[in-house]
């Protein structure tokens, strides 16, 4: 049976190897001459996510700096804390380690560009493949022929920027000027990192009231997976939808390495099950994970939609509410006390306790 994985990101690669490590015959079509390059990642993801890895001299030699958690900054200047412990890695050194397993364990790297999908013919460059079973792991870089599980993207840039300066928590600033969505900084302890969404690049703009052009030593891009509704599917036609390419993305902290390497497993463990017993049925499983994964439930999109669309007189109302507090430890007697001076608040506290909920349920997602 021929395998194909489009891609050799963090997705495809975890997932080749996952089904090599089983002696399955699998193979890697991926454009790139130097798997790594260019980087297109802030880098950032939770104790939960890297652990996927299950390699603990991989795990070791890719972080680059431990973290507490994050911090929302409101427009007021008032910070929310989200504890949670997690890494910055090297991305690029993560994704060579992979490929070095990946051709440990028999695997094989074609180096072509997909042009195409027909059926189970893959249209390269160079040449046509034919997969009994395709892996897409393309990330947002849509293959024509091919029916997709979602649409609508962001784009995405950062900047980087040498520095000593020191921070143990991600920092995400939310406000109109903001949006779609937010803007970030990292600190990687040499160097921080400065980015934001965006749809256009007038939206783009507003990232350099924060930073000297001459000062920056590298600049990063890509996409963000930004669909208005869950997937419609994540297995269709003989074909897996893994990592962006599934939407495996916490819509609400828009975090995907966890989710990369999340998906490839799943997606190794349907196939390996298919293998063993030949029924078609474990290959449609892979769609239950639409309903069982958080990250697909309607009510992140939901919440997501409340978050990005509040007001600056929204966010700074629970700003100060919140102040210097973790998102999760609300000050009930403040708010009624609030409400009691002011019924109007009522509908953002309550907008506010609707998100706090959902990130509660997705937390193990949150970078």
């Amino acid at each position: 049976m021929e395998i194909f994985i489009i891609g050799g990101g963090i997705s495809g690669l975890f997932c080749g190897i996952n089904l090599a490590e089983s002696g399955i015959d699998v193979k890697i079509i991926e454009k790139k001459e130097e798997i790594g390059k260019p980087l297109k990642c802030a880098e950032g993801v939770s104790e939960n996510g890297i652990e996927i890895l299950g390699d603990r001299e991989i795990i070791e030699s890719v972080k680059k700096k431990e973290i507490k958690g994050s911090v929302m900054i409101l427009p007021n200047g008032k910070k929310i804390y989200f504890i949670k412990k997690g890494f910055l890695i090297d991305r690029e050194k993560l994704e060579k380690l992979l490929e070095m397993k990946f051709l440990k364990n028999g695997g094989k790297i074609i180096r072509d560009k997909v042009e195409r999908i027909e059926g189970n013919k893959i249209f390269g460059l160079k040449k046509i493949y034919k997969g009994d079973l395709i892996v897409i792991a393309s990330g947002t870089n849509f293959i024509k022929g091919i029916e997709y599980p979602y649409k609508g993207f962001l784009f995405a840039t950062e900047k980087r920027i040498k520095s000593n300066e020191e921070n143990e928590f991600l920092k995400f600033y939310y406000g109109e000027i903001y949006k779609p969505i937010y803007m970030w900084k990292f600190y990687h302890g040499d160097y921080f990192g400065i980015g934001k969404a965006y749809r256009d690049k007038k939206e783009f703009e507003i990232i350099k009231n924060f930073l000297n052009e001459r000062d920056v030593f590298k600049t990063i891009t890509g996409k963000l997976p930004f669909p208005l509704n869950p997937p419609k599917f994540l297995y269709k036609d003989k074909k897996f939808f893994i990592g962006d390419a599934g939407a495996f993305v916490n819509q609400l902290t828009f975090a995907g390495i966890h989710g990369a390497l999340l998906s490839a497993i799943l997606c190794a463990e349907r196939i390996k099950e298919f293998l063993k017993n030949k029924n078609y049925n474990e290959l449609e499983k892979f769609n239950e994970n639409l309903k069982i994964l958080p990250i697909f439930s309607k009510s992140i999109y939901k919440a997501r939609n409340i978050l990005y669309s509040s007001s600056d007189s929204e966010l700074n109302l629970i700003g100060e509410l919140m102040d210097r507090r973790k998102y999760d430890e609300i000050p009930y007697i403040k708010a009624i006390k609030n409400l009691i001076k002011n019924p109007l608040f009522t509908k953002t506290y309550l907008k506010f306790l609707y998100v706090e909920k959902i990130f509660k349920k997705c937390e193990n997602f949150s970078f």
